[in-house]
């Protein structure tokens, strides 16, 4: 069972509101001019989101999300659109009468007990830290601890027959720039972050 604070659901929920409120982002990478058309004409159906609707979608979600967490084994829960709102998105959609069209394509969040984190695998920040929408210090302190040990096995294990020596200096090297990327962040940040967002 997940243990989702309110802070938690507050900025989750402000998310996908201010995201499906503007409703114009539909980009699934494809830069041809069909991907150009689809993306034209999943923006042209949007359809405007007063705020009651809203207000109705954000409990709704919170609802699910309180709901999905009560079952829940994995440390997280994912809250993904591919090409339309994925199950806890779409229940909560229909409940305040919002259209999917609204809801970007490949575009998530997972949810933790202490952070949520963006996904958006065809417009993934340069720098990981970016992704973070809010998260506690204990977030990053277990991320730091994860790629250490992640560093840690890649220099010590045999290497597989279709790896070189090469390979795993490519490993070792992303992964200690992801590290040095976290440590700067946690000397940055308070007790808690969150990210600014338009």
């Amino acid at each position: 069972m997940l243990k989702i604070s309110e802070k938690i659901l507050d900025v989750t929920c402000q998310f996908w509101c201010n995201i499906i409120k503007g409703g114009k982002d539909h980009d699934n990478g494809d830069k041809s001019f069909t991907g150009f058309m689809c993306s034209f004409l999943a923006n042209s159906g949007t359809k405007s989101i007063d705020d009651e609707k809203l207000k109705v979608f954000s409990k709704e979600l919170k609802n699910q999300i309180l709901k999905e967490a009560k079952n829940r084994y994995t440390n997280y829960i994912v809250l993904y659109c591919d090409y339309g709102p994925g199950h806890l998105l779409y229940q909560a959609a229909e409940k305040a009468q919002i259209n999917s069209l609204n809801f970007p394509w490949k575009t998530g969040v997972y949810v933790y007990e202490n952070a949520v984190i963006e996904n958006r695998p065809y417009a993934r920040p340069e720098d990981e830290t970016d992704s973070i929408i809010y998260c506690d210090k204990s977030y990053v302190i277990n991320k730091i601890k994860e790629i250490k040990k992640w560093i840690d096995d890649l220099k010590a294990k045999e290497l597989e027959e279709w790896e070189t020596e090469e390979n795993r200096k490519e490993y070792i090297e992303s992964n200690t720039k992801r590290l040095e990327s976290y440590e700067v962040f946690l000397n940055k940040m308070g007790e808690c972050y969150l990210r600014e967002d338009d």
